[in-house]
C-alpha cells in the first residue's frame, strides 16, 4: 500500500511540473529574449526526466546569453 501512495504522489508531482511546463511554453514568446526563463523550462523538464527537452532549453538558453554578451562589448 505505501508503494501505491508514493507512485501516486510522484504522478501527481509530475502532472503539477508538467502544468507548470505548459504554462511557461504557452507565454514563452513573451519572454524569449531572457535565456533565465529557458533554464527554468530546462529545469522542470529535468523533474519529469524529460533530458531531450531540458537540453533543447537549456541550447537555447546559451543562444540568448551569447548574444546578450555580444551587445555589452
Amino acid at each position: 500500500m505505501a508503494n501505491v501512495s508514493i507512485d501516486l504522489k510522484k504522478k501527481l508531482e509530475e502532472i503539477e511540473v508538467r502544468k507548470k511546463i505548459q504554462n511557461f511554453e504557452k507565454h514563452l514568446s513573451s519572454f524569449d529574449n531572457q535565456p533565465s526563463l529557458f533554464l527554468v523550462l530546462a529545469n522542470l523538464k529535468l523533474q519529469i526526466e524529460d533530458i531531450e527537452g531540458a537540453l533543447k532549453y537549456i541550447v537555447e538558453a546559451c543562444k540568448l546569453f551569447q548574444k546578450q554578451s555580444l551587445f555589452m562589448t
